[in-house]
């Protein structure tokens, strides 16, 4: 038996006035645009708010065809919108750039559905101002478009930055090789007593331009590592004054060539300091060497210590030579820059302040200079603060070392691991003049076949051309009467290759090129 379907009672005439009066105050106020489409798209009817946003009166609007307030690029879509609309009884969607009878622009959500009114299809319509979330998320696209961007760039920075530090790190190992024969054998010829005079004299002066040049190489990888933070420094009590005069002793000869005294004014009473010793040699001989470079012939260099009120150490060198301008002292501690040439010489990388302020910084000092102007002279003055520590910690420091053994060294089995022949071939010279047997191999494999057998010292050079130097180090520590000395050989110096060298089992890490006296030094 079928249910019978219960009519509700018809509403009566005066509460569907009402429901009309309440939905036409809603559909007049409302800030939103309400608006109705006939079957072919022409406004029919349009609230106030829709008025106000077209910027046009009611009464010049009803009856035009909505596509023309779309702008023109979009008026296909709004035809499609309206096709849509007659073959559906769903709401449809669409979402279009409205332009004003001014010319202002804004975005639409237009959501309409099929009805009928007095027998016609029409299509009651919203349209919702979109503006602000479209730009909102315009601006939310592109900033993530600036963040990608940015990320990008800071990705190519970084490989750049690798790239550069690979290609220095290459070409300095590539120029430290053919320097290393070079500085033995200008050592060797220097010392030699048998030579004349003049021919050790002229070793002398090659010798000390490979250094220089090796310095040059050092000063590019320093202002590299400093730019990224990466120097490293070996902190330890020093004696500052006693630092400072092995800077002197460095530049003695040069200063001697040009007729130059130093004289050394060292007042300070405290002056030990917590530091790196090479470093900061390294930076009194920037100083110095630059006073000497900077000042005529057969003129003076005056070095004062002294100690200041606030707990540093003050060292200031005082020339007599060129003097800077307001503009040079502005640069003079920048990078690369070399704003005056040295007296009688050339202009040289402009690295060497760059490097020492660095250095100076990061054990908490500072670095200034000063002068009053051209042909004046200059004064550098370094500030290191002064260290605090016990009687004996000093005790300890200024203990004298034990004398070094003289003469020959007992002789030894040296193997040497070195693919560079020049370099093997001198590394062979200079110790078998010391009194050591050696043996030189030029390959990885060489070597570890050597290591079967018994040798006192092993130097080899890290980058062979058929392996690496790190395991001859591992193979020799892994032997049953490992070496006294396990040295190794690179043209690559920084804190993570002289890490390796030391976790593979080498006692040593030599930068080429290799000093003789250094060498030998480590060996007695």
């Amino acid at each position: 038996m079928a249910t019978e379907r219960t009519k509700l009672p018809a509403r009566p005439t005066r509460a569907r006035d009402a429901i009309a009066r309440e939905y036409s105050e809603l559909y007049e106020f409302a800030p939103l645009i309400w608006l109705v489409l006939d079957a072919s798209g022409i406004i029919r009817d349009i609230n106030p708010a829709g008025c106000q946003a077209l910027e046009i009166e009611r009464s010049f609007i009803l009856g035009t065809p909505f596509r023309i307030w779309v702008v023109p690029e979009q008026r296909q879509l709004q035809l499609d919108h309206m096709r849509r609309c007659r073959g559906s009884d769903e709401l449809v969607e669409t979402t279009l750039r409205l332009k004003s009878r001014s010319g202002n622009l804004l975005t639409v959500r237009l959501h309409s559905i099929s009805s009928r009114a007095n027998g016609a299809l029409v299509f009651p319509s919203v349209a919702i101002d979109i503006s602000e979330q479209e730009a909102s998320d315009n601006a939310r696209r592109t900033a993530e478009l600036e963040r990608d961007l940015a990320d990008q760039e800071r990705r190519a920075a970084r490989a750049a930055e690798a790239a550069k530090d690979r290609l220095i790190a290459t070409v300095s190992h590539e120029l430290r090789n053919p320097l290393t024969p070079a500085l033995m054998a200008a050592s060797s010829l220097a010392s030699w007593p048998d030579l004349p005079e003049r021919v050790r004299h002229m070793a002398a002066i090659i010798k000390r331009n490979i250094q220089l040049e090796a310095r040059l190489i050092d000063d590019l990888l320093d202002v590299a590592r400093a730019t990224r933070g990466q120097l490293d420094l070996r902190m330890q009590l020093l004696d500052a004054h006693a630092t400072l005069r092995l800077a002197i002793d460095a530049v003695a000869p040069a200063a001697r060539a040009k007729g130059l005294m130093i004289h050394e004014d060292f007042n300070a009473g405290p002056h030990h300091v917590r530091g790196d010793e090479v470093r900061l040699q390294q930076v009194f001989w920037n100083v110095l060497n630059n006073a000497v470079k900077f000042s005529g012939i057969n003129n003076q260099i005056l070095v004062h210590t002294s100690t200041c009120a606030d707990g540093m150490l003050s060292v200031m060198v005082r020339d007599f030579g060129s003097g800077l301008d307001a503009a040079t002292l502005e640069r003079l501690f920048s990078p690369f820059e070399q704003p005056r040439v040295p007296v009688g010489g050339r202009a040289g990388l402009g690295l060497g302040l760059s490097i020492a302020r660095n250095i100076i910084e990061l054990h908490g000092g500072r670095i200034r200079a000063t002068s009053e102007g051209p042909d004046a002279g200059s004064t550098f003055e370094v500030l290191l603060p002064l260290a605090v520590c016990s009687d004996a910690e000093l005790a300890s420091l200024s203990r004298p070392a034990e004398p070094a053994e003289t003469g020959v060294p007992a002789k030894g089995q040296v193997l040497i691991v070195e693919d560079h022949p020049d370099s093997g071939a001198m590394l062979s010279a200079c110790l078998s003049q010391q009194g050591y047997a050696v043996t030189v191999v030029s390959t990885l494999a060489q070597g570890l076949d050597e290591l079967r057998k018994h040798w006192d010292i092993v130097l080899s050079d890290v980058g062979l051309g058929d392996g690496s130097g790190l395991d001859i180090a591992r193979s020799a520590s892994a032997s049953r009467t490992p070496p006294l000395h396990l040295i190794a050989l690179s043209g690559y110096g920084t804190s993570a290759d002289i890490r390796a060298s030391h976790e593979a089992g080498f006692d040593h890490h030599l930068v080429k090129p290799v000093d003789p006296a250094q060498l030998i030094k480590l060996l007695v």
